[in-house]
Order: C-alpha cells, then sequence, then structure tokens
C-alpha cells in the first residue's frame, strides 16, 4: 500500500466502519520516520471471498477495492516511474499533494562600491612642500607653532581690533594688564553659537590703538574666513564694543578702522583763485556751500554735511560728510565713491560768480573726529 506521509502525526478508521478490514489506526512516532499500524485481530467470518484471512508479506491482490480481507502487506511497484521517481498507480486514493510554500521575494541590495574617499592626514607631513600640496592642509608657523612649524588642517589666524580713540601705550603696566584680561572676558561671552570660546585665544600683543589675538576655525564645522567676518561684525561701531580697565570698564569702543564717522572731501577747481574772489565776495562762501549741499542731497542722501573749518582757498574747496549716529550703518567711503563717480563721468559743475567752473578731481581723508574729539590746540 502507498501512504502519503507527509506532515502525518495521526490517523484512523471511523467509529462507526463495519468492515473490520477497513478499521486501523496509523501514528507517528515522535522524532523518528517510523510509524504504526494497528488492525484488528483475527478475521472476520462470513465473507464472500476467500473465506479467511491471508496474511503474508506480499498482499495477494493490489487493488484498491478490496473484495477480500488482507492483512498489512506490501505491493510490488506496479505503476512506478523509476525515471521521475513517483508512482502512477497506488493502492489508494490519490493524496493531494501539499502546495509548495512561496517564499516571499527578498530584494537583496548590493553593496555599494561608492566608498568615502580617505584624506590623508595633514600630521603626516613634515614639510611645507608636502603638506601644502594636500589641499585640505595648511603649513602652521604662527602661535604656539613659530619655532616648530607643523602640518595641520586649520591654522591661527592674527586678528587686529581697532579702538580709535586709545592710546594703550600711554597707560600703566597694571591699567594695560586689566584692559587686556577684560578685552577677553568680553569677548568670549558676546561670542555666537557656532564659534566656541576654545577657538579665540588671549590677547599677545597691541599697540597704540589696536589689540591683537589669535583665532581659529573648525575642522569641517566653520573656516577660518567664516569666524573672521562674524568677529570683525562683532567689533564694528552698531556692535558698540566697549572694553577698558577695571576703572573705566567701557572707556573704549571698537571699530573698523575704515568705517569713519568724518570724512573730508576736497574738491579742485582750477583756473581759480578763492583766496583772493572770496576777499571780494561776502556771499561767494554761502553759494558754494549751497551748490554742494544740494549735491550731496541727491548723491549722498544718507549722510550730514558741514563746510570743513578749512578756509577755501586757491583752487580747492574742502567740506565734510560724517554719519548722523555713530551707530549708523551709513558707509561714508562709499557715499564718496557716489560723489567721485559723478566728478569723474558726467562731470560736476559748481557756478563760482555766474561763472560754469568744472570741478577737476576729488580726494578725501578719513577720520573719526566725532567719536573722539581733538582738543582745538591740536588742530
Amino acid at each position: 500500500m502507498f501512504y502519503d506521509t507527509s506532515d502525518f502525526r495521526f490517523t484512523s478508521s471511523s467509529p462507526s466502519e463495519n468492515t473490520r478490514c477497513r478499521q486501523f489506526v496509523l501514528a507517528a512516532v515522535n522524532g523518528t520516520n517510523t510509524f504504526l499500524l494497528v488492525t484488528p485481530k483475527g478475521c472476520p467470518t462470513g465473507l464472500s471471498a476467500g473465506g479467511s484471512c491471508l496474511c503474508a508479506d506480499s498482499c495477494t491482490l493490489c487493488d484498491k477495492f478490496l473484495a477480500f480481507c488482507q492483512c498489512p502487506c506490501s505491493c510490488g511497484a506496479q505503476g512506478y516511474d523509476q525515471c521521475a521517481n513517483t508512482y502512477t498507480q497506488v493502492q489508494s486514493d490519490m493524496v493531494c499533494p501539499v502546495p509548495p510554500i512561496k517564499a516571499p521575494k527578498q530584494t537583496v541590495a548590493e553593496p555599494s562600491l561608492k566608498l568615502p574617499e580617505c584624506k590623508p592626514q595633514c600630521s603626516t607631513r613634515s614639510n611645507k612642500t608636502s603638506c601644502e600640496a594636500l589641499g585640505h592642509c595648511t603649513w602652521c608657523n604662527r602661535m604656539n607653532y613659530h619655532h616648530f612649524p607643523v602640518c595641520t588642517e586649520i591654522c591661527p589666524d592674527e586678528m587686529e581690533v581697532f579702538f580709535p580713540c586709545a592710546d594703550f601705550t600711554a597707560m600703566s603696566d597694571s591699567d594695560r594688564k586689566e584692559l587686556l584680561e577684560n578685552f577677553f572676558g568680553k569677548l568670549k561671552s558676546v561670542l555666537p553659537g557656532n564659534i566656541s570660546s576654545s577657538n579665540v585665544f588671549p590677547p599677545h600683543n597691541f599697540t597704540k590703538d589696536t589689540i591683537k589675538f589669535y583665532y581659529q576655525g573648525e575642522a569641517s564645522v566653520i573656516s577660518n574666513n567664516e569666524t573672521a567676518a562674524i568677529l570683525r561684525t562683532l567689533f564694528s561701531l552698531p556692535s558698540q564694543f566697549l572694553v577698558g580697565p577695571n576703572s573705566n570698564a567701557a572707556a573704549y569702543r571698537a571699530a573698523d578702522p575704515l568705517d569713519f564717522t568724518n570724512l573730508k572731501v576736497i574738491l579742485k577747481v582750477p583756473g581759480v583763485n578763492l583766496t583772493q574772489l572770496l576777499l571780494h565776495s561776502l556771499t561767494l562762501r554761502q553759494d558754494i556751500i549751497g551748490q554742494l549741499g544740494a549735491l550731496a542731497t541727491v548723491l549722498m542722501p544718507d549722510v550730514a554735511m558741514t563746510v570743513d573749518n578749512v578756509w577755501m582757498e586757491g583752487e580747492t574747496i574742502p567740506f565734510t560728510i560724517r554719519k548722523t549716529d555713530l551707530s549708523s550703518t551709513v558707509d561714508l567711503l562709499a557715499a564718496y565713491e557716489t560723489l567721485k563717480a559723478r566728478v569723474e563721468g558726467a562731470g560736476l559743475k559748481l557756478d563760482i560768480q555766474g561763472t560754469k567752473r568744472t570741478v577737476a578731481s576729488i580726494d578725501s581723508v578719513g577720520s573719526f573726529y566725532d567719536m573722539c574729539p581733538k582738543p582745538c590746540s591740536e588742530g
């Protein structure tokens, strides 16, 4: 007989089965490939064929429709396809095979072949040439590396902070020591979040009106140039960075050395002698001032204009433009460049006693007079 025992646990005939040859119990032995078949002992009487049970290893009749009772036996390989290793005829109803389990499709990602580039370590370079051959390295011989240069990604840069009204050289040693300590403390207190206090260093030098210190960026975070731009903003006039010794902690105000509070503009008008003309005309000076004021209103509307205390003489006409407020963001040099472009471009003419005179040249001198007024004795 052929039995399908895949995933088999226990089976038996129906209790109502009257034919003893069809009464059985078939059970699997756990952990083995062994099965136990239990059938009734003896044979029934009154069978239509045979009259008694036939017990032999091989079945007398190999047919699934048994006409008489047989003991458990085996049939030859009838209907067996050796090439396909399957039975084509079995001695029981054909068992439907268990449908194959469809394994879920799994997509296996191929390993990426794009590996991150490994930058050579700067510290492995021992001379300037091999160091600077690496684009991300610099040969550093500043600050602590002055006597023993090294190859590194970030090298400290020096910044010079300008204080227009200061004379640090005239201070006592104790006051100057307090000043430099207060400067460093104030600097760390106003640093934005993207600049670490460990990336700025205590002042190492000073001049009459400047304090010098080193700073550096941070690799892959913020460059030296970006750090410098932020620091310069902190030391601009509008930021009001004030420092001093303990006796006057807000004595000095930092400024951009080119962000003047006052700008003296000098016009040159050839072919006239203003010294002589002003001696004979009481209104000429006011006429020229009026023309310059109207010009400034059009070309430099954000600045204030005053006539300089230097008297107009010879071929020169001086006047001053200034910030309306020390914290103003107006750039006097930019305003001056607008006026200069007019003089050198379309030309600028002034009416001097009824004659149109062309301004041949223009020049300027910047100062911080409004911030640091000088005594009259100093001119």
